[in-house]
């Protein structure tokens, strides 16, 4: 096929994305997975539309065929992220997407959330273990140190939660929700009036009806 109707064929199917025609969407999509060295692009678009149109087993199912023409650390973790969305365990997605990282940025970020799945399963030394590397590789991934954050306080250990969520402030400091998360964990530790201090700066970047309450209960 032609370099030039391959062009029309995904311009057509962008128009019709961008129309919420996800029907004609589809119909492009499809035909450029039909295409000799553009089956892995037309899957993945299908597995969007799909996932546009809120069917999530047929977007999971196309980002594979897309990974069968073509490994991609971009498309494994959108079916990684899809499976989670699908409450399904998308650790083996996420360990081949680590192999192929292609920088320490992307490598932080699949850590991070292999980590936080790990933690949520209750599998709390593996969690860390990951986190841990995630910081290693990116040292101001605020995002790592507060799922760490959260995980240490998890297995209990609220000095260590309460650092990690002060890294994590060190790169995010105008974040409300870490703010709240710190004070959580300075107050179990026992450090009552730093946790009222974190309270109130959490305040002030976003006036919250569970702020107040944290802050009565202290």
């Amino acid at each position: 096929l032609e370099p030039q109707m391959v062009w029309l064929i995904e311009r057509r199917e962008q128009f019709h994305r961008n129309m919420k025609d996800y029907k004609n969407a589809m119909s492009m999509a499809s035909r450029l997975s039909k295409i000799s060295g553009y089956q892995a692009a037309g899957f993945t678009k299908m597995a969007e539309i799909a996932k546009l149109q809120g069917d999530e087993s047929s977007a999971a199912n196309f980002y594979r065929q897309s990974l069968k023409y073509k490994e991609d650390v971009k498309t494994r973790l959108a079916l990684a992220d899809q499976l989670s969305d699908s409450d399904k365990d998308p650790s083996k997605d996420l360990l081949a997407a680590l192999a192929k990282a292609p920088n320490k940025a992307t490598k932080s970020k699949i850590l991070t959330q292999l980590g936080k799945l790990s933690c949520n399963s209750n599998q709390i030394d593996q969690g860390l273990r990951y986190l841990k590397q995630a910081v290693k590789e990116t040292p101001n991934h605020a995002v790592a140190f507060y799922e760490r954050g959260l995980c240490e306080r998890k297995a209990g250990n609220a000095k260590g939660s309460a650092s990690a969520f002060a890294s994590a402030l060190k790169y995010d400091p105008n974040n409300h929700q870490i703010w709240m998360q710190y004070a959580f964990s300075l107050e179990a530790d026992g450090k009552s009036k730093p946790a009222l201090s974190a309270l109130q700066q959490a305040l002030k970047i976003k006036v919250n009806d569970g702020t107040h309450l944290a802050m009565a209960q202290m």
